[in-house]
């Protein structure tokens, strides 16, 4: 199935990053949506930039939607940490769904979990 993710990084100084990087979601039934080292054509994860990413993914069954999100970065590249505003992947269950990050990824938490399964 097909899934656009879209990132936005923060405006903050030294917001962006050239980490090489991950997110793995996970929907209501368990299933697990990985993609690894995500990236495009574009020079991406800049202060204030939107990137978008189109990938391949398998496909949820429709009643099932995505609630999970753990994102996480390495150590490579000049500038690893990372202030990520928010992120969202369409093309899952029955429509959009948003993460409001808010956060760093530096090297005391170079990953971050968004749990909306429970409510």
């Amino acid at each position: 199935c097909a899934y656009t993710i879209s990132i936005q990084t923060g405006c903050v100084d030294r917001a962006g990053t050239d980490a090489n990087i991950d997110i793995f979601f996970s929907s209501f039934q368990g299933r697990l949506l990985p993609f690894y080292n995500i990236d495009n054509k574009d020079d991406n994860f800049e202060k204030c930039q939107l990137d978008t990413f189109d990938l391949h993914g398998d496909c949820l069954p429709n009643e099932d939607k995505i609630c999970r999100m753990i994102i996480e970065r390495d150590n490579s590249g000049r500038y690893q940490d990372w202030y990520i505003d928010w992120i969202q992947i369409t093309g899952a269950g029955d429509g959009p769904q948003k993460f409001n990050v808010d956060a760093w990824l530096d090297n005391v938490n170079r990953s971050k979990e968004i749990d909306l399964c429970n409510g």
